[in-house]
């Protein structure tokens, strides 16, 4: 399982904040346009600590979806959320641990 929390999402209405599981192995900070996961590309396994990303800009992205609902679909069996979704820290917290 990988260890990011934008693996397979897609960000949906950025100015509302929801995040979409996508079903493929798109990367949510990658807007615009679907992109994969670049660390994937590259033949790793996905991974938040680890990411180009992360290292670049982690603050900055964290603290732009702060605010942002999660709906992880089936992604994460695990995970167990409502029909609103939930909060992005409770997801990072989810994913995080789980790996």
């Amino acid at each position: 399982m990988c260890r990011c929390p934008f693996y397979g999402f897609a960000v949906m209405v950025p100015e509302i904040g929801v995040m979409l599981h996508s079903g493929g192995n798109q990367c949510a900070i990658i807007t615009g346009s679907y992109s994969p996961c670049q660390m994937e590309v590259a033949g790793e396994m996905p991974n938040w600590d680890e990411c180009p990303f992360q290292r670049q800009r982690g603050p900055e992205l964290l603290a732009r979806v702060k605010e942002f609902r999660v709906h992880p679909g089936d992604s994460h069996p695990n995970v167990q959320c409502s029909e609103d979704g939930m909060s992005f820290e409770e997801w990072f917290e989810a994913v995080m641990e789980e790996a």
